[in-house]
Parts: structure tokens; C-alpha cells; sequence
């Protein structure tokens, strides 16, 4: 897992960022509950980019990332997480899962914390999106080359679907965005 906080750097990084969060703002809109009665926790978070727009549309917004900043809380996501049970409505985890070295204990962490109908929303690069990424990295050197020398999994539709069922997941719509390159996960506790 990578030792810092990643803060987009590139325009590429950024465009793509925002992709990822239409997906977290198109889920929200069918939730049921007022933003203020949400409780959200975003998965390596870095600096809280997503927890400040979520905040400013009154969700209790909070994040859990390797470095502490304002909102977001120090902890190893893949390590046993400092929040209570059944404590959270919606957990997001944007383009983050591919760099830790235990995914499954991270799944299973948000899987304990959620509370029963609480959401995920989950975005990781598909294995489609592996030689791409590398070759706008490395190559043409658009997007953060440590960002994806860091990436330790790519998944399928089959692998992640897997691991969302192996940790208790039994909800949940599975589907692809740009071009096939990157998965996305609704799921349901």
C-alpha cells in the first residue's frame, strides 16, 4: 500500500477522480434517508476532497486514509478499522481497493461497519484497464506513474464479484464505466 495520502496532481487524475464521484452522487440519490441522517466513510480518502463536497451537502461525511487531515482518520485499511459495528449508512471506496495488499480484510471491515441496508460504493480499474494505464503513466506520462506502479490487484467482474460474496454481500449490481476500463459496485449489507 502506498505510504502517503494521494492527492491528484494530474488534469487526467482529476477528470478521472470526477468520474469516480458521479458515481458516489448518482448511488446517493437513491437513498432514502436526509443528508444529514447519512453517515459516510470514504476509503482512502487522502486529503478529504470527496468527504468536502459531501459535507458541504450536509453529510456527516468522514474518511479514513494512512495520514490524518481535517475529517479524515490515520489507520491501515488493511487492518482491523477503528469504527463500530453496524455504525455506518454508506461506505465509498474510490479507486482504492487495488492498492492494498489485503483487499478481503478491507471488504470485510466495511461489511462489519455498515449497518444492515447501509450502501457500498465501490470503483477499482477493471484488468482491461491495466496495459492502458500503464502506457498513459509510463509512456505519455498524463497520470501519476507511482499511483499505478502501486496497484497491487486488477479485478473482473468474476473476481470482484467473488470477494463481495466471500465477506457477506449478497446485494449488489456490478458494472462497468469508461469503456470497460473501470468496475463499479453498488451493494447492499
Amino acid at each position: 500500500m502506498r505510504n502517503h495520502s494521494f492527492q491528484p496532481k494530474f488534469i487526467v487524475d482529476k477528470l478521472l477522480a470526477s468520474f469516480r464521484f458521479s458515481k458516489v452522487y448518482k448511488a446517493l440519490k437513491n437513498c432514502h434517508t436526509l443528508p444529514h441522517q447519512t453517515k459516510i466513510i470514504d476509503m482512502g480518502s487522502g486529503k478529504g476532497l470527496l468527504i468536502n463536497q459531501l459535507r458541504q451537502k450536509g453529510y456527516d461525511a468522514w474518511g479514513i486514509d494512512l495520514t490524518p487531515s481535517k475529517n479524515v482518520i490515520a489507520a491501515d485499511l488493511n487492518k482491523i478499522l477503528p469504527v463500530e459495528n453496524n455504525s455506518i449508512d454508506v461506505v465509498t471506496s474510490l479507486a482504492n481497493i487495488e492498492h492494498l495488499e489485503k483487499p478481503e480484510v478491507n471488504l470485510a471491515e466495511i461489511y462489519r461497519m455498515m449497518k444492515p441496508g447501509g450502501k457500498l460504493i465501490l470503483t477499482t480499474p477493471s484488468l482491461a484497464a491495466k496495459p492502458i494505464l500503464e502506457f498513459i503513466a509510463y509512456k505519455l506520462k498524463v497520470i501519476d506513474e507511482a499511483e499505478i506502479r502501486d496497484h497491487k490487484f486488477y479485478y473482473t467482474k468474476q473476481t470482484l464479484s467473488r470477494d463481495l460474496i466471500k465477506v457477506g454481500f449478497s446485494k449488489f449490481k456490478l458494472s462497468t464505466f469508461q469503456l470497460g476500463l473501470n468496475l463499479c459496485v453498488v451493494a447492499q449489507k
